[in-house]
C-alpha cells in the first residue's frame, strides 16, 4: 500500500472531494483525509457552513466509502473541530455465487438480520401481513 500525506478539506464542495479521493485511493489503495467533524454539526444538511469547513454527516462518508468499494476504518481526532477519515479498498473475497446458495457457500454466511434497513423493512413487511392472522387471504398453514 503506497502511503501519501493526508488530503485536507474544509470548504470543497464533495464533487471536488469525490475524484481527489477516489485517484488516490486507486493509486495506494488507501487514502486519509481530514475533514470537519460531523458531530459538530448534528442538525446540519450536508454543505452547511460551520467554522471548521462544509459539514457532512458520517453517512456522507460511510457512502462515498460504499461507493468507491472502500471500507471505512474508525475515524480519528485530527485537531480541533476536525477529524482524519480513512479509507482502505475492500479486501478481495471469493465470488460468493461460486459456492451456490447453500449453506457451505459463501452466501451461508450472510445473515440478512444484521442490515438494518433489511430487518426494519422486512419486520414491517410482516405487520402489515400479520401471519397470525387466520382468515382472509393470508394464511400459512
Amino acid at each position: 500500500m503506497t502511503r501519501f500525506a493526508p488530503l485536507h478539506f474544509t470548504h470543497e464542495p464533495l464533487s471536488a472531494i469525490l475524484p481527489a479521493v477516489r485517484e488516490r485511493l486507486r493509486a495506494g489503495g488507501e487514502v486519509q483525509f481530514t475533514v470537519p467533524d460531523p458531530d459538530l454539526g448534528l442538525g446540519l444538511y450536508a454543505g452547511e457552513a460551520t467554522p471548521h469547513g462544509r459539514h457532512r454527516p458520517w453517512a456522507v462518508w460511510a457512502d462515498l466509502a460504499d461507493l468507491l468499494g472502500a471500507h471505512l476504518l474508525t475515524p480519528q481526532p485530527a485537531g480541533p473541530g476536525r477529524v482524519r477519515v480513512t479509507l482502505r479498498t475492500w479486501a478481495p473475497t471469493p465470488d460468493p455465487d461460486a459456492g451456490g446458495y447453500g449453506p457451505a457457500g459463501t452466501w451461508g454466511r450472510v445473515d440478512k438480520l444484521e442490515d438494518p434497513v433489511f430487518l426494519a423493512t422486512f419486520v414491517e413487511a410482516l405487520r402489515r401481513v400479520d401471519p397470525r392472522r387466520v382468515g382472509g387471504c393470508w394464511r400459512w398453514a
